[in-house]
């Protein structure tokens, strides 16, 4: 799934951005981990837990949605990190 960006004009002319917001699982199709380990990257009694990683927003009791955009920068800034490390 690639994230993409809606855009509105107002009466003003001002533009809206809309963001797109990401289920579960359409995190776990991104970025190829399974549901159970993008949770542990967000406890921080984890081994796996990584401050970084981009956290919910909550639409109700039990509904969280992911912030495509800020997942997409999470994705960018992990390649970036990897490749500045020195092997």
């Amino acid at each position: 799934m690639e994230p993409f960006e809606l855009t509105n004009k107002t009466r003003e002319g001002t533009q809206l951005t809309v963001e797109q917001l990401m289920t579960s699982q359409q995190l776990s199709d991104c970025i190829s981990l399974s549901k159970s380990a993008i949770y542990r990257r967000m406890d921080a009694r984890d081994k796996l837990y990584d401050p970084s990683f981009p956290r919910p927003i909550k639409l109700g009791a039990t509904t969280g949605r992911w912030i495509a955009s800020e997942v997409n920068d999470w994705i960018m800034n992990t390649i970036k990190a990897q490749r500045q490390q020195k092997f």
